[in-house]
């Protein structure tokens, strides 16, 4: 009975199989496959089909910087001051003449007291009056002090200036210069100096006599 039953059985499962692998035989699609290097010539004819388009970046545009103009300070011309040589068409101006007392290199003993003189010429256009003096400028002031002329000197007139001075205590040679000054205390004119040696064995020069500042007139021609 059995037997009977697995060869009716049998068959028809066998011939179930087969019709099954028929039918996925032909639902089965098999993907061929494909060669990589078909794309990758493709892909360089795309790309020299369609030229790249290159952009340019603009270069940024220099910013100009301003020029800096200069600011021009104007300079206010010094109020002329006469030269130490006699100049022509100067209110105050002078010249000097003459050493009166204590020519140059004239040798005092040290500490000794003495005075000085010079003789001016008035060279400018203005009357010198009693506020103008005689002033220390530089080097050696051995004591000296500013004297006034005390006088009126009208212009070509001379005028002797005597200033009192001591011998430094130290023998040697020295040196000072002095110049005339109006009333407002402006120097001008020629200076003039004093030149005197103290000696070391303390031989003592004469002293000049001390003279009352005199005006000279000059003849007009």
């Amino acid at each position: 009975m059995l037997k009977q039953i697995l060869r009716i059985v049998f068959p028809v499962i066998l011939l179930a199989t087969i019709l099954l692998s028929a039918c996925s035989a032909s639902i089965t699609t098999t993907t061929p496959t494909q060669d990589v290097s078909v794309f990758y010539t493709a892909a360089a004819q795309t790309i020299e089909a369609k030229p790249v388009k290159i952009t340019s970046t603009p270069l940024p545009t220099s910013t100009d910087v301003p020029s800096v103009t200069p600011t021009v300070t104007e300079t206010v011309p010094p109020t002329p001051v006469p030269p130490t040589s006699p100049v022509k068409n100067f209110c105050d101006n002078s010249a000097f003449v003459v050493d009166v007392t204590v020519p140059d290199h004239t040798v005092f003993a040290p500490m000794q007291v003495f005075e000085k003189t010079w003789r001016f010429l008035n060279t400018g256009t203005c009357t010198w009056t009693e506020g103008y003096t005689i002033i220390f400028l530089r080097g050696d002031l051995m004591g000296g002090n500013t004297r006034a002329i005390n006088q009126k000197v009208a212009p070509q007139q001379q005028v002797d200036v005597t200033v009192r001075f001591t011998a430094p205590g130290t023998p040697g040679d020295y040196t000072g210069f002095w110049r005339l000054a109006n009333s407002r205390g402006a120097p001008f004119g020629e200076a003039v100096s004093i030149v005197v040696k103290v000696s070391p064995g303390g031989a003592v020069a004469t002293t000049a006599v001390t003279e009352t500042p005199t005006i000279t007139p000059t003849p007009q021609p």
